[in-house]
């Protein structure tokens, strides 16, 4: 495993490991999804979606790694009531609170509720041995759709090649 490998399976355990222990139900999302999905495209983060009130729990665990927040999140691609970002021993790692948030509809010109919780539009999968919820592909597809970012331009390509 080479180091930028064994830097995100590190970080990615951290996280799980944490959200377990306080029992916080979440999902992956993202390019580290995509990248499970087929994407060739290098991604910066992992990309964790948690129930909104329960940022207070994991709080004293990742303070100390905190770049940004939990506070709320916008820009030109999402509106989010609350979101953190941290820094784990050289990796990116965003919580992301599921309730309300929004991404930026580029078609429609206006921001859309990502109605996306860990329900029927995620999937379990074992990622470093550990099985977690991720984003179903075609739900990461739509999301994407929307966007429409360079990034997620290159992810759907990549993703509609690979039949996984």
């Amino acid at each position: 495993m080479n180091a930028k490998m064994s830097k995100i399976k590190n970080a990615f355990i951290w996280a799980v490991k944490i959200l377990r222990k306080h029992k916080v139900p979440f999902f992956l999302t993202g390019g580290f999804v995509a990248r499970i999905y087929g994407s060739k495209r290098k991604f910066d983060d992992l990309d964790f979606f948690i129930p909104n009130e329960k940022f207070k729990d994991i709080y004293g665990e990742i303070k100390k790694y905190l770049t940004f927040g939990p506070k709320r999140y916008t820009d030109r691609y999402f509106n989010i009531p609350i979101a953190a970002t941290l820094n784990y021993r050289g990796q990116g790692i965003d919580f992301v609170g599921w309730k309300n948030a929004k991404i930026f509809d580029k078609q429609r010109k206006k921001y859309r509720l990502y109605r996306n919780y860990p329900n029927s539009r995620t999937v379990k999968m074992k990622i470093f041995g550990i099985l977690v919820p991720i984003v179903k592909k075609e739900e990461l597809i739509r999301v994407k759709l929307r966007l429409m970012r360079k990034s997620d331009k290159e992810d759907i390509r990549d993703m509609l090649k690979n039949n996984n």
